[in-house]
């Protein structure tokens, strides 16, 4: 397999110049930025959720020169209450090329610019159907129950439960009782107390689980 090298400035400028297209407002933000790989953010500013507070969509862009990634484009979502920025579990849908010479990586790379606009589309829509969670009101005893019913660790339900019953503990942007302050609430937990393969694995259907729970 030869490898085909892409710059970290080319794979962002290949993004940024589909954002400008897109004609959408936005800030960059590096969460990485070395010789070797780049993990770059952008976040769209034109969009304001009222029932939800502090929450972006946004595309990451994932980018190496050593090998040690793929060049990774991923929507997802921002909530400016989080320390590690990207809400997990709130992943849309992403693009995935491999430093590879070849009609492959070629024709996706070609393909991108189109790709990159309905990407940024589709995590917009999926973001603005948050608002819709935030106004599915529940009762603390049903946050409970549907916790009770969600698989996780003993730990992390046990402080996610905490987390309900005590609201003062919560952080202000996850008062209400509603669909999207419990999925942050036994986000956040599961996070904290599981293991990276346990999160990664109970994480992928949480916000579903939740959904079909409260249903």
């Amino acid at each position: 397999m030869t490898y085909r090298l892409l710059e970290n400035q080319a794979a962002t400028d290949l993004v940024e110049t589909a954002v400008q297209t897109a004609g959408l407002t936005y800030t960059k933000h590096y969460q990485r930025n070395t010789a070797k790989q780049v993990v770059v953010h952008f976040r769209f500013t034109d969009y304001e959720f009222e029932s939800v507070d502090g929450m972006l969509p946004q595309i990451t862009v994932i980018n190496s020169v050593d090998k040690s990634s793929a060049f990774k484009i991923v929507g997802g979502v921002f909530r400016l209450v989080c320390t590690n920025g990207l809400v997990a579990g709130t992943i849309f849908d992403s693009e995935r090329i491999i430093h590879r010479q070849g009609p492959t990586f070629e024709r996706k790379y070609n393909s991108l610019p189109e790709r990159i606009v309905a990407l940024i589309e589709d995590t917009v829509v999926a973001a603005q159907a948050f608002e819709e969670l935030a106004s599915q009101e529940l009762t603390a005893d049903q946050m409970v129950a549907i916790t009770g019913n969600l698989t996780m660790s003993r730990k992390a339900k046990a402080k996610a439960i905490e987390s309900i019953l005590l609201p003062e503990t919560r952080r202000t942007a996850d008062q209400g009782n509603n669909v999207w302050s419990l999925f942050n609430l036994v986000n956040e937990n599961l996070r904290k107390y599981s293991s990276t393969a346990a999160y990664t694995k109970h994480n992928e259907k949480l916000l579903e689980n939740i959904q079909l729970l409260a249903a």
